[in-house]
């Protein structure tokens, strides 16, 4: 397929360790200068770059893969065989389903992660700001976007935790119901805690209370988190008074004995268990603790197992996914070809209305008793009778690839076979001047009926190609952004 095509050059989880995905990382605010460098070969160009992948996307009339790897080794330090060790390189109807896919969760690492389509759109409005993408690649991260929004509202992709500290708070949800009036003791401020104690406010938790063995760490958490801090030695009085405990410290002791959980639940009602999550390795509670009465512990095998269904599930979700991933791969394709029409569209209308605005010339000289409505009527009538003959030539043109259009519009095959231009080519004083008394309406009677029988030629002749190509729900064109 002929003219600029859409290309993309990158590495990802798949393909490159994390050490190497971090020295090929590129922040937002050096996005700018990486789109600089790479514009000056490229038409559009776009930069995806997350914790888990760095992607250049361009559109370009040649192969810009190698253009591409060097501007990203010349702006990062990386060498180019480095990065060509583990860089992969795709074009068309490739890089449109890759990038598809990534909005939609289904090539992240965690399958369905949510983080990954707000990224996808901060990396198109960065180029915008740019100044170096255009409608191609704007309209195609736009698609890109919409449809990882229709997956997730479509699948299960999205549902259910994947990750323990995440998984933890879920379980917490379907122990208790609503969190709101519940309060919370996250033991340990490290990444798990700090991921936890996030997912906690989010899911709306009443009280967020935070302990650690380096009293800094928790403070600052709760800080952040509007959470209150304590010490351990004040544990046992504060796990009488919280519904749950997360405990997630990298403590290679327990750091909560029997006798602690005991205290926290004497005296406490049926319906109020204390909920124990540990999910730390080693554990921080001590296993004894599982028997204990008025505690209802998880261990770190119990969240897992629960975060492997729901991987499962979303495994089973992404599967239905891809298949809907060519669909927008089509969508996008459509309009493209649509794009590209634009200029042949644009002869054929023009064409075809010098040719009704000569006939209703025509007509209207040898018609001088109708008065003003009834002219209007007339032109009004010839309007809704050139764009019917329009409309199944259009239809067929949107359908053309970049070779067919280039063939139509260098051979003005369409536009003569549609409407006649040769033989009107060969007359031009037909246009300008009325007939000779009596005689115009057979002549232009007849020309009437040679234009629609090469009309109808036309259709007839494509009508089969129209058939296998057309897809009904693609016929509007996109607009550009």
């Amino acid at each position: 397929m002929g003219g600029p095509t859409v290309q993309l050059y990158g590495v990802n989880h798949h393909t490159a360790r994390a050490e190497l995905r971090d020295r090929l990382a590129i922040t937002e605010s050096e996005s700018s200068g990486l789109l600089a460098i790479v514009s000056q070969s490229a038409l559009e160009s776009v930069v995806l770059s997350t914790c888990n992948r760095t992607e250049i996307y361009t559109l370009a009339d040649d192969d810009s893969s190698e253009i591409m790897r060097d501007s990203l080794s010349a702006y990062t330090g990386v060498s180019t065989a480095e990065i060509e060790a583990h860089a992969y390189a795709k074009r068309a109807g490739d890089a449109v389903g890759h990038l598809i896919a990534v909005a939609s969760g289904l090539d992240s690492m965690i399958i369905g992660e949510p983080q990954i389509l707000g990224q996808v759109g901060r990396a198109a409005q960065l180029s915008r700001e740019a100044g170096t993408s255009g409608p191609t690649l704007n309209t195609l991260f736009r698609y890109a976007q919409e449809a990882g929004k229709h997956v997730r509202s479509r699948t299960l992709i999205s549902r259910g935790a994947t990750s323990i500290a995440h998984a933890a708070v879920e379980i917490a949800r379907q122990h208790f119901g609503k969190l709101s009036d519940r309060k919370v003791l996250v033991l340990g401020a490290g990444e798990t805690g700090r991921v936890a104690a996030l997912n906690l406010i989010s899911a709306g938790v009443g009280e967020l209370i935070i302990a650690n063995r380096t009293p800094p760490k928790a403070q600052n958490l709760a800080a952040r988190l509007n959470g209150r801090a304590v010490p351990l030695d004040q544990l046992p009085d504060v796990l009488a008074e919280v519904d749950m405990l997360i405990a997630c410290s990298s403590s290679r002791e327990p750091l909560v004995s029997l006798g602690v959980i005991l205290n926290a639940t004497a005296g406490r009602d049926a319906e109020r268990r204390l909920l124990v999550m540990d999910i730390a390795t080693p554990r921080n509670v001590v296993p004894e603790a599982d028997d204990a009465p008025g505690v209802q512990v998880y261990d770190l095998d119990g969240v897992q197992r629960l975060c492997e269904r729901n991987r499962h599930a979303r495994r089973m979700a992404a599967r239905g996914a891809e298949a809907g991933i060519a669909d927008w791969v089509e969508r996008f394709a459509q309009w493209q070809r649509e794009r590209e029409a634009v200029p042949l569209i644009r002869a054929l209308c023009e064409r075809a209305d010098r040719e009704r605005a000569a006939d209703l010339h025509a007509l209207l000289q040898c018609a001088p008793t109708l008065d003003d409505a009834q002219c209007r009527t007339v032109e009004a009538m010839s309007r809704t009778i050139t764009n019917r003959m329009l409309h199944q030539q259009l239809l067929l043109v949107k359908q053309f690839n970049s070779n067919q259009l280039v063939a139509a519009t260098a051979s003005s095959s369409v536009t003569n076979d549609a409407f006649n231009i040769g033989r009107l080519n060969a007359h031009p004083d037909r246009r300008r001047h009325p007939p000779p008394s009596g005689s115009h309406s057979a002549d232009a009677q007849s020309h009437k009926i040679a234009v629609f029988d090469e009309a109808t030629h036309f259709d007839a002749s494509h009508s089969l190609a129209a058939r296998q190509t057309s897809t009904p729900n693609s016929l509007e064109a996109e607009s550009d952004r």
